[in-house]
C-alpha cells in the first residue's frame, strides 16, 4: 500500500482495505459482450431511498422517466440547471463511432432544446419535439444538452 513512492516519507494506509472484483465471461470482443452494461452495473448499482409525500399521483407506480435509443450512449446526468432555466443532460457515446441518438422524456413536455458547452452555456438549438431532442455525439465524446420544459422556471 505505498503509493507516494518518490517522496520522502512512507505513506501507509493502517487498518484492512476491502477489494471488491465483478467477473463475467461473454462471447465475442467487449463490444459484442456488452462490457459497458456490466461494468456500469457494478459500479453503480441500484440503491433505494425512502420518500415520504402521497402514494397517489399522475404517474404509473412503473415507468420509464428517460430513454435513449442508441445502445452505444449512455445517459450520465439529468439535473435542473445551473441558472435555473430548465433541466440538462449529459450523454456519453461508448463504442468510438460518431451516433444519432434520440432522447425521449414521456413525462416532460420539451419546448426547446439547446446543445451547450460543459458550464451550460447554450451553443446551439437542437431538434425536439413534444417529448424527445435528437443530437449527434461525436466518438466516446460527452454531449451536454439543456431543454426547456412548458413547466415554469423554478429559482
Amino acid at each position: 500500500m505505498y503509493n507516494n513512492f518518490r517522496t520522502n516519507f512512507i505513506n501507509v494506509h493502517p487498518g484492512e482495505t476491502l477489494y471488491r472484483y465483478s467477473f463475467s465471461t461473454r462471447a465475442g470482443d467487449w463490444r459484442e459482450g456488452r462490457a459497458r452494461e456490466f461494468g456500469w452495473s457494478v459500479a453503480n448499482p441500484p440503491v433505494a431511498v425512502w420518500m415520504k409525500g402521497p402514494r397517489q399521483g399522475p404517474l404509473p407506480s412503473s415507468t420509464s422517466f428517460c430513454q435513449v435509443d442508441a445502445p452505444n450512449v449512455m445517459l450520465l446526468t439529468f439535473k435542473q440547471a445551473e441558472d435555473g432555466d430548465g433541466y440538462v443532460l449529459r450523454l456519453i457515446e461508448t463504442e468510438g463511432k460518431e451516433t444519432r441518438a434520440t432522447v425521449t422524456m414521456p413525462h416532460l413536455a420539451l419546448v426547446h432544446a439547446f446543445e451547450t458547452n460543459l458550464v451550460e452555456e447554450n451553443q446551439r438549438l437542437l431538434p425536439c419535439g413534444p417529448h424527445t431532442v435528437e443530437t449527434t455525439i461525436r466518438p466516446f465524446a460527452i454531449a451536454t444538452i439543456r431543454v426547456i420544459t412548458s413547466l415554469p422556471r423554478r429559482h
